[in-house]
């Protein structure tokens, strides 16, 4: 396209002009490459940091339904049968593990 401009006008382009053009045009390849680079690399950098956080939710909620149910269940052996509130307590946290299992 540069040299059909240039040829349509009967003008004359000289070799160095044109070297320092197609230098140019490679270093704007190389620089636009870099930044689509760039960007590609911060994208996977934040979707790992979003997966990286997703997991450490993850192990806390499941964490602390583990810590609370073995809790319940020590509290109902070693003090004898549950009132019905605490059965009704139970049932859910099952209900809530049952849940993350078959989310997660």
């Amino acid at each position: 396209m540069f040299f059909c401009f240039f040829a349509c006008r009967g003008l004359t382009v000289s070799p160095s002009l044109t070297a320092l053009l197609l230098l140019f045009l490679l270093f704007l390849f190389l620089f636009l490459l870099l930044l689509v680079c760039l960007f590609v690399c911060c994208l996977l950098l934040l979707l790992l940091l979003l997966c990286v956080c997703v997991l450490i939710c993850l192990f806390v909620v499941v964490g602390v339904v583990v810590v609370v149910a073995v809790a319940v269940v020590l509290i109902h052996v070693s003090h004898g049968p549950p009132p019905a509130e605490d059965k009704c307590i139970a049932a859910c946290l099952l209900v809530a593990w049952f849940l993350l299992f078959v989310v997660f």
